[in-house]
This record gives C-alpha cells, sequence and structure tokens, in this order.
C-alpha cells in the first residue's frame, strides 16, 4: 500500500460534461474548492477522479450506493468520440499517474487503462491499483468520496447499509467481509481451499528451499573465482581469514600511525557479522589515513612554490638585463653629467641665436620701410634727407645698397633660424635621454635589483639556504626540483604497497563473507526441511484430516471473528469518540445535547447524548443537524485511510446540504482543522459556504469558478 497519497493534477477530456478539449486542474494545495451552480461540470471533476481509479466499478449503484446510477450512467460525452483521464498523485516515495479512457465506436466500446508507480513500473491491471490504494471501490466511497447522494448513509439509512459505512470507516469492513463470509461458509469449499492452502504451503517450501539451494551454488561459484576451494566453505576457515584479515588491518595501521585497532577475529558466523562492520569501518579509516600522504603534499607544494619562484625569478632578473643594457644604450654618448652639460651648451647657444634674430628681426622693418618710401620718391637722382638718419642721401643709390642689406639679413635669420630648430630638437631629445636614465639610475634598476635579491632570498629560504651573488640560482632549483620528484616517486611506491595492502585484506574479509553467507543460507535451508516433520506441520495435517469432524469449528470461528469485530468497533469507536463530539461541537451548537455518540452493537444507531441522556438523532433532529452528524462521523473516521497509508485525502461533494448560515460557517472551520491532516477537494453551488471557506479556511486554497457549460467544449474554468 501506497503511503500518504495526494492529489497533484487532473486531466480530463471527453468525460461526461468535459468536452473535446482537454482541462487540466492543479490540485496541490490543501483545499481545492469547485465552484459553481448546477450543470457548471462540479460534479464531473469529482467523477472524472473516481473513475480514473475504480472504471467500471463506480459506473453502477452497487460499489457506490448512488441511486442515479443505477441505469445506464455515461461516461463518455455524447458529444465526443472517447473519454480519457490522466489523474496524478504524489507520495513521499514519488508521484503515481493513472490513465483510463473509454473510446465508442457505434455500439462498441473499448476501454484502456494503466498507472506508474513511484518506482516508473507500469501497471495495466485495475486490481494492482486498488491493491496499491489499499482500498475497495466501496470503500472509498466511503473513507474518501462523501457523495451528497450518501452523506447520511450512517445517520437515517436501514441498518445493513449503515452498518456497512461505518465498518469501512472504522478500517473494520475486512473483518465484517471474513464474519459474513464464514456465516456463508460451506464445507466442501473450505475442504478444498485447505487443500489448496496446504499444496501451495509445501509449493512455497520447496520454492524457497530451492531457491536457498541456487543461491549457495552461485556463491561457491563466487568464491572459488575469489579464490576458495572446495573444502574452504566452513566455520574455521571464516576464523581463520577474518584473522588473517585482523592481522593485516592491523600491521596497516601501525604503518599509518594511527594505532592498533580494536578488532579481533571472528569466533564463527554468530558474530561474523558484527566483525564484518568493525573491520570495513577500520578500511575507510585507513584509507582515509594513508602513510606518506601528508609529506607527498608538502613536497608537491615545495614544487609548486619553487617552479613559482624561480618563474618570477628568472622574469625578474631578465626585466633587470634589460634595463642594464638600455643604461648603456642612453650612456653610449656620455654619461648624466656629460648630457646635462651638452643640454646647456645647446641651450646657451640656442640663446644667442636668438638674441641675433632679434636684432636683425628689428632691423629688418626700418630697412623695409625706408626703401618703400624711398621707391615712392619722383626724383630718385637728386639729394634727400634720409627718413631714417636724416642725412642727405641719393635714393637711387640708398635704395639699391638698403635691397642688398635685407637680402642679406634674409639669408642670415633662415640660416640662424635653421640652426636654432636643429639645437631645439637636440635638447629635446637630451632631455629625453636624460630623463629615462635618470628613471633607470635612480629608480627602475634599484627596484629590479632589490626584486631580484628579494626573490633569491626567497628561493634561499624554499631551500633552506644561504644563496650568495655567485650561486646559481636555477641550477640549485633544478637540482631541488629533481629531488622532490625522487621522493615523490618513492612516496608513491610506498603507497602503491599500502593499497595493496588494504585491496588485500577486503579481498580476505570478502571471501570469508562468502563463506559466512553460504553457511547462513545452508542453515535455512536445513530449517525449511526440518518444517516437514516438526509438530506443528503434523498438527496442521491432523488438522486437516479432522476437519470433516469438526463442522463446529466454522461455528467457533464465525463466532471468534464476531466477537474480534465488535471488540475491534468498540475500541476504535472508542478512540475516535472523543474527535467526532469535538468535530460535532464545531458543527453544532445544540444546548440540549452537546455531543453524539454511536451504538457500537447491533444496528450501529447514532445518538444525542448530553449528562447520560441519550436520544437517536433519526428522532428528533431536523434535517441540517443529521447532516451536521454525519459529516462529524465522516470527518472524524474518514481519516483512517491516510493514518494506515493509502490515500492522504478526502472528496467532499455539494456537502452543505439542508445547512443554515451559521452552519456553513463552522462546517468551513472544521474544514480548516481536517486540511491540516488531510488534503480536501470540495464541490459546491453554495456561495455562503464557499465564502465562509475564503474566510474560515487558514491553509492555502485553490478556488476554481465554474461558469456556463457547453456541450461540445464542456465547462468553463477560472481559477481565482
Amino acid at each position: 500500500m501506497a503511503q500518504g497519497l495526494r492529489l497533484k493534477e487532473v486531466s480530463i477530456k471527453g468525460f461526461r460534461g468535459y468536452g473535446d478539449e482537454e482541462r487540466t486542474l492543479d490540485l496541490t494545495a490543501p483545499v481545492t474548492i469547485l465552484f459553481g451552480g448546477n450543470r457548471s461540470g462540479k460534479s464531473s471533476t469529482l467523477n472524472a477522479i473516481e473513475w480514473a481509479l475504480y472504471g467500471k466499478e463506480v459506473t453502477g449503484k452497487g460499489a457506490t450506493g448512488i441511486v442515479e446510477r443505477k441505469r445506464g450512467w455515461l461516461v463518455v460525452n455524447r458529444a465526443c468520440e472517447s473519454a480519457r483521464v490522466k489523474l496524478v498523485m504524489s507520495s513521499q516515495e514519488g508521484e503515481i499517474a493513472v490513465t483510463r479512457k473509454s473510446s465508442k465506436t457505434g455500439r462498441k466500446k473499448t476501454e484502456a487503462f494503466s498507472f506508474v508507480d513511484e518506482k516508473g513500473n507500469e501497471h495495466e491491471e485495475d486490481v494492482d491499483l486498488w491493491k496499491f490504494l489499499g482500498l475497495e471501490a466501496r470503500d472509498f466511497m466511503s473513507l474518501v468520496y462523501l457523495h451528497q447522494e450518501v452523506i447520511r448513509d450512517i445517520v437515517v439509512s436501514e441498518p445493513s447499509v449503515r452498518r456497512a459505512a461505518l465498518d469501512r470507516l472504522l478500517g473494520i469492513s475486512d473483518l465484517r467481509t471474513l464474519y459474513e463470509s464464514l456465516k456463508r461458509i460451506r464445507v466442501r469449499d473450505y475442504e478444498k481451499r485447505t487443500e489448496q492452502i496446504y499444496r501451495e504451503l509445501e509449493r512455497e517450501l520447496e520454492a524457497r528451499s530451492r531457491s536457498y539451494e541456487e543461491r549457495i551454488e552461485a556463491l561457491r561459484e563466487k568464491g572459488v573465482e575469489r579464490g576458495l576451494k572446495g573444502d574452504s566453505f566452513t566455520e574455521e576457515t571464516i576464523v581463520d581469514l577474518s584473522a588473517k584479515a585482523a592481522d593485516l588491518l592491523g600491521s596497516l595501521a601501525r604503518e599509518a600511525g594511527i594505532g592498533a585497532p580494536d578488532l579481533k577475529a571472528a569466533g564463527g558466523t554468530e558474530d561474523f557479522a558484527d566483525y564484518e562492520r568493525r573491520a570495513k569501518e577500520v578500511i575507510r579509516r585507513l584509507r582515509g589515513e594513508n602513510p606518506g600522504t601528508v609529506s607527498q603534499r608538502g613536497l608537491i607544494d615545495l614544487r609548486e612554490r619553487l617552479n613559482r619562484a624561480i618563474s618570477e625569478y628568472e622574469s625578474a632578473a631578465k626585466e633587470l638585463e634589460d634595463l642594464k643594457r638600455e643604461k648603456e644604450e642612453l650612456e653610449s654618448s656620455g654619461d648624466l653629467e656629460v648630457l646635462r652639460a651638452r643640454k646647456e651648451e645647446y641651450i646657451a647657444r640656442r640663446k644667442e641665436l636668438d638674441q641675433r634674430l632679434r636684432r636683425i628681426n628689428a632691423r629688418l622693418p626700418v630697412v623695409s620701410a625706408t626703401i618703400d618710401y624711398l621707391s615712392e620718391l619722383e626724383d630718385k637722382s637728386s639729394r634727400t634727407p634720409c627718413p631714417a638718419c636724416e642725412q642727405d642721401v641719393v635714393p637711387e643709390s640708398l635704395m639699391e645698397r638698403l635691397r642688398a642689406v635685407r637680402e642679406e639679413m634674409g639669408e642670415e635669420v633662415e640660416g640662424l633660424g635653421k640652426e636654432s630648430e636643429d639645437l631645439s630638437k637636440k635638447v629635446k631629445s637630451l632631455e629625453g635621454d636624460i630623463r629615462r636614465l635618470e628613471e633607470l639610475v635612480e629608480r627602475r634598476i634599484p627596484e629590479s635589483e632589490g626584486k631580484a635579491r628579494s626573490l633569491r632570498e626567497s628561493i634561499g629560504e624554499l631551500l633552506e639556504v644561504a644563496i650568495t651573488d655567485d650561486d646559481d640560482v636555477k641550477k640549485m632549483v633544478r637540482d631541488k626540483l629533481a629531488e622532490i620528484e625522487k621522493r615523490l616517486d618513492e612516496a608513491k611506491k610506498v603507497l602503491e604497497r599500502y593499497n595493496e595492502g588494504i585491496a588485500s585484506a577486503e579481498e580476505t574479509l570478502e571471501q570469508a563473507g562468502i563463506i559466512h553467507e553460504v553457511l547462513e543460507a545452508r542453515a535455512k535451508v536445513e530449517v525449511i526441511r526440518s518444517i516437514s516433520s516438526s509438530p506443528e506441520w503434523r498438527s496442521m495435517n491432523e488438522a486437516r484430516d479432522r476437519l470433516n469432524r469438526m463442522l463446529d469449528a466454522v461455528e467457533k470461528a464465525r463466532d471468534s471473528v464476531e466477537a474480534a469485530l465488535n471488540e475491534k468497533k468498540r475500541e476504535r469507536l472508542g478512540e475516535a469518540e472523543e474527535r467526532i463530539k469535538e468535530y460535532y461541537r464545531v458543527l453544532v451548537e445544540r444546548p440540549d445535547f452537546e455531543g453524539i455518540t454511536i451504538d457500537p452493537d447491533g444496528d450501529n444507531e447514532v445518538y444525542a447524548a448530553s449528562d447520560g441522556d441519550s436520544e437517536k438523532v433519526v428522532s428528533f433532529f431536523n434535517q441540517g443537524d443529521m447532516n451536521c452528524a454525519a459529516l462529524s462521523i465522516f470527518l472524524a473516521l474518514g481519516g483512517s485511510a491516510s493514518r494506515e497509508g493509502g490515500p492522504c485525502f478526502i472528496i467532499l461533494d455539494d456537502p452543505s446540504q439542508s445547512l443554515d448560515t451559521e452552519q456553513k460557517r463552522r462546517l468551513a472551520r472544521l474544514i480548516d482543522k481536517v486540511s491540516s491532516e488531510r488534503q480536501v477537494l470540495l464541490a459546491t453551488m453554495d456561495g455562503e459556504l464557499l465564502q465562509s471557506l475564503q474566510e474560515e479556511v487558514s491553509r492555502a486554497k485553490v478556488v476554481y469558478q465554474l461558469g456556463e457549460w457547453d456541450p461540445q467544449s464542456g465547462p468553463s474554468i477560472m481559477r481565482e
């Protein structure tokens, strides 16, 4: 039987009020409510779940007790060719998917069914599912599904119906069935069945014996493959092998430095299981404490650090070499002092040239202006005062001289400017060289030398030696790395020998385990063989022979079952009495009778009780109070399925019939209480009940509004 089954989702197509469009409803919430008017598809949704689980078992009145199913209960929607329902449930072990389909072709109908259990195994027989659920259809209709037609069966139905419903709610319907069967039993049938059981027992003993013999043979073959000889399958060999394994594990433990384990050789088959457990624990510890692993890790770490350090050192040494080479190239035309002096010479020369250019540039405009003035005179041959010096000059002659002077001055300016520009470039180049040389001499080279020196010192610390400037660091590191590789190789060999020792101990332990299994199987074979000669077996034979003379035994058996049935009923009613009263008090507030009780004997009548006084509820309760009584009993007792495995959900179809506004609110409070233990799926057209549920139910809930219904497409469903 599956444990704690809960609803997850249902997909419906072509079933009763559903059309060709497949609709899927999520049912995972603790409380799911289907709300809508008549012909909106509520009942079709609930019917789909029971039909998926029980098929033809619930399409008639027999198993359900529902009058409307007495004749031709429709499964396939008249507008569809087939009906299909897929129900998914979940448990702690996984999901269970149930699929049922019904098709019609003319007058011919075909049915298909399958379900996949939590382990992924597919089944195609209804009975497999019912065993899995732990409920027959009739039990389901009493324990899980409270239909609107049978809500009061427990209270007002005829005694046989009420008794059967109560038996199922109490989980004693099997005892009731056994009792009824004993009442109807026929001696000949009973003898036949007894003989059949006897033969089945014989076959079972033979099969079990043969199974153990085959197991022994397979183990012996396995043992031979592991090096055991044919005569090794004895208790003495177990003792020898366990002692060998214990000695080997002790030696390995000392080698690993973890101390000798508290492991003594097994004394035989009786204490071998405990010895084997302790030996495997020692092996686990030994694997975690392999000798040399710490030193290996240290060597590997040192190797990595040396490789990293020498790589950094080589990089730093190359950087220093490059910086020194650059310094030599910059000093090829002089050191810093020489370069600085040369720069000052260039700057002084450039200043001198700039002064000369300023003087020339100052005269040049005067000369040009004078030439322009003289060229404008009409008489250039007569003497006239010079505009610059006011001396008498011949304009024509002076113009000729001035033009020559201006040309000479232009050539001089061009030469001086070019020389000055060349000097500026040289100064700028020298400034760059000086700055770079200063950076190399004052910062970069000292820093690089310091870094290389620091790395040499770090390598010295790793090598645990003082490294001088004359030492070849690279060679020293190479030598150390070669030494590390050699030591790692030696440690690897030690570990290989160690692990080989563990493997040998495991092999020895496995050999002893195989022998132990063989001896255990032999002992079971002997037990099985001894059964047929046991006093119990002889008594069974004698009982079978006396069966025909002991017809009164049937009567006694029936009486015993009846007594057990009544005792179990009283016991379970006693256990549930307070819960029934508690649920009833939640639903009903009557000052005259504060509780209800069920007579465990006779017709199982339901009574209203208070302070020792009691009355049959059918004699004076109104319709609403009787429905509340029935709901109290169902909700209190219907949980036996979830308590003992199987479905952990209940289905309520229109539970608020004949209830007033306050009773509906009380029912909502009770459903809130029940939903903490069992998943609740409820269908109703009662707006007051819906409002009460929305206000009173504290656990997560989902409401599906079912609106207009169409013969082709089915119900209109909207999730709030």
